[in-house]
């Protein structure tokens, strides 16, 4: 048959085939079969009743069988034509035919067989039509379904391709058969350094490293790639293999710059629906800062083990569980353990025991009441509860069974979730410890009672000798009056040097008791106005002296925390001293304020407080005897000069150290002293 669109057969074809489909579409719904049937019916009514003869009313039936088999098939074309001869027979006798002559005849016996023949042949050819009409949409259907299984398939691979291109991790697809490179993302080329182009089509090997070659590695180090890397690789392929997956599989790639990437990647194979491999995919990571991150953390970890190897304190690490992990070189020597003897151990067990008397390490026999233990019980439960405790003082029990008296600092640990995963015991032995305050004790307690010896011997000594002194100054005072007419002159002269002796013994005696004071006498503390003591002493100075030029400043708002008397003992001696040693200038020169504190001549130890200064323009000193400045009784001066005890200074000194500070002098003969002190 021409197969040609505008032919006249192939148009007619085509029609012919629209036709038949159009019925085909008609007959589908059961109430179209049924009209239809019930049409033929009546036609086959009217012809019967229009007709007077056998053959119209033979022919007739055709009309049932043909629609009958035509909506239904052959079973029901095949039935309509068995049907058709009683029920010919049963219309021709009802209205009055004569159906036995007719029918019986060869003539009516073929023509009733042909209508089961047509009934059954034209539902056969509606079957097999219908059929085909099943089997060609089935196909389309198919067809269709295919068609939109592949286009979501097309989407999937889009969007898998997608993905895959924005992955942060480094992907490659290899081909089972060529192992060559069907697929990389952006994040391997940017991985390797190479092009899309020359990865694509090539091998895995282009990005690995060769045998025998020394590169240098991302994480700065030099290695040297041997026959063992690769047969460790050859051991993961062979796994790969056999499972059809590996994870963790850490090996390096070589980028544009010829270093070692280290890299960790998860390898899956790919198989078609049967099942049979047809290639693999690599997710591939790189994991340089991870691995420079596992460094740091091991150097770390290195650094925290000596420090707890090194500590002169036991530390003890326990688990969750409460039991030991570890125990450092301070510990095993503490406890007297081995460390296999500690390991599993808790540390209850070394920190029980029952009331009653112990030897200790330090070798003390105490007695350990059960409240001592209740009182344990309960510092561990605040620990339980808190999650850390901190100078706790308790026992420990040596192997050997004596008692070591300790002080605990332990704290929880916890993991990143903040759930506790064991704890950290730091435990120092107190026994040197006690051994040392209960001898410092002994020692306060000797240097209180010498204190109150010589507090009792200073007073004694000062009533003692007062009285001899008063005695040696009166009774030369009455023989100077008394014989004074009859003594040489060398007599009266010897007269006058002992009363000033009396009265050099004396003010010695008076300083001495002054400097024993400010060493006993109990400080409090405030807030002092420095400017204002000052001022106040230079006031009673000039008033004792109104004939002496005078030009004194003090540095207004200088204020300090300390003892307002003996500060004012301080400040007197000081500026009374400069007071003295400006006695033979024109002018008397006195200042009291603050220094620079940035003065490089300064002490180091003074550089971070305030400094005060005392400045006179008087005859100074030798800077070379500035060691001796401020010891008991030394003197810069002669006493016919400068009179004075040699105290003061030494006053000084003290009232500033029991405040904490520190006082220096600098100066020069004939350009007056310059004294500066700290508070602390």
């Amino acid at each position: 048959m021409n197969n040609d669109k505008n032919s006249p057969d192939y148009i007619m074809k085509d029609r012919a085939t629209r036709l038949l489909n159009s019925c085909a579409t008609l007959l589908r719904r059961p109430g179209n079969r049924r009209l239809f049937f019930a049409l033929s019916l009546l036609m086959y009514a009217v012809f019967i009743g229009s007709g007077r003869n056998f053959g119209h009313a033979a022919a007739a039936a055709l009309f049932p069988v043909v629609t009958a088999a035509v909506c239904w098939g052959w079973k029901a074309g095949l039935l309509a034509g068995l049907g058709a001869f009683p029920v010919n027979a049963l219309v021709l006798h009802t209205i009055g035919y004569d159906w036995r002559p007719g029918m019986f005849s060869p003539i009516g016996i073929m023509g009733h067989l042909l209508f089961v023949l047509q009934g059954l042949f034209i539902g056969l050819v509606r079957d097999l039509y219908c059929q085909g009409q099943r089997a060609e949409i089935l196909l389309q259907e198919q067809i269709r379904q295919r068609s939109e299984d592949l286009d979501r398939v097309h989407a999937v691979e889009r969007r898998l391709e997608a993905v895959l291109e924005q992955s942060a991790d480094g992907v490659f697809i290899t081909e089972r058969d060529t192992e060559k490179i069907l697929m990389v993302n952006r994040a391997f080329i940017e991985l390797t350094g190479m092009r899309r182009e020359d990865l694509v089509g090539s091998k895995p090997y282009c990005f690995m490293p060769v045998i025998g070659t020394t590169y240098r590695s991302t994480l700065g180090d030099e290695i040297e790639i041997d026959m063992q890397y690769y047969e460790k690789s050859y051991r993961v392929q062979q796994q790969l293999l056999s499972d059809g997956m590996i994870r963790g599989w850490e090996y390096f790639v070589i980028n544009s710059r010829g270093e070692l990437v280290p890299v960790e990647a998860n390898v899956t194979h790919l198989c078609d629906a049967s099942g049979k491999r047809t290639g693999a995919i690599s997710m591939v990571r790189d994991v340089t800062e991870r691995k420079r991150a596992e460094q740091e953390i091991g150097r770390a970890n290195e650094f925290l083990n000596n420090i707890i190897e090194n500590s002169v304190d036991c530390i003890i690490i326990s688990d969750s569980t409460g039991h030991i992990t570890r125990v450092n070189r301070a510990g095993l020597a503490l406890l007297g353990y081995a460390l296999d003897d500690m390991l599993g151990k808790t540390p209850m067990e070394l920190s029980f025991f029952e009331a009653g008397w112990y030897e200790t390490t330090a070798g003390d026999r105490i007695w350990i009441s059960s409240d001592d233990i209740e009182a344990i019980f309960k510092r561990m439960s605040e620990f339980l509860r808190e999650g850390s405790i901190s100078n706790y003082a308790s026992f420990l029990r040596h192997k050997d069974g004596r008692l070591i008296e300790v002080e605990h600092n332990i704290s929880m640990l916890y993991d990143q979730q903040g759930n506790p995963v064991g704890s950290v015991s730091m435990t120092r032995d107190r026994t040197l410890r006690r051994r040392m305050e209960r001898e410092l004790c002994r020692q306060s307690e000797l240097l209180s009672q010498t204190n109150r010896e010589l507090e009792s011997f200073a007073y004694s000594v000062s009533h003692d000798l007062r009285a001899p002194l008063r005695s040696i100054s009166g009774f030369s005072a009455a023989i100077e009056e008394d014989f004074a007419s009859a003594m040489p002159g060398e007599a009266k002269q010897y007269l006058q040097r002992i009363q000033k002796a009396s009265e050099r013994m004396g003010l010695l005696i008076d300083d001495l008791l002054k400097l024993s004071r400010v060493s006993r006498q109990e400080m409090q503390s405030g807030q002092v106005d420095l400017s204002a003591l000052a001022a106040e002493i230079l006031a009673q100075l000039r008033e004792n002296a109104p004939g002496r030029n005078i030009a004194c400043t003090v540095e207004p708002g200088i204020t300090a925390q300390g003892d307002e008397n003996l500060l004012r003992i301080m400040l007197q001696n000081l500026i009374e001293n400069a007071w003295k040693y400006t006695s033979r200038q024109a002018k008397t020169e006195v200042f009291f304020g603050r220094a620079d504190e940035a003065d490089p001549r300064a002490p180091a130890h003074a550089r971070s407080r305030p400094i005060f200064c005392v400045r006179d323009n008087g005859v100074g000193f030798d800077m070379a005897y500035a060691d001796k400045l401020f010891g008991a009784f030394q003197r810069m001066h002669a006493e016919q000069d400068f009179p004075g005890t040699g105290i003061g200074l030494a006053t000084v000194q003290r009232i500033v150290h029991r405040h904490g500070g520190r006082v220096w002098a600098e100066s020069s003969p004939g350009n007056g002293a310059r004294f500066y002190f700290t508070l602390g």
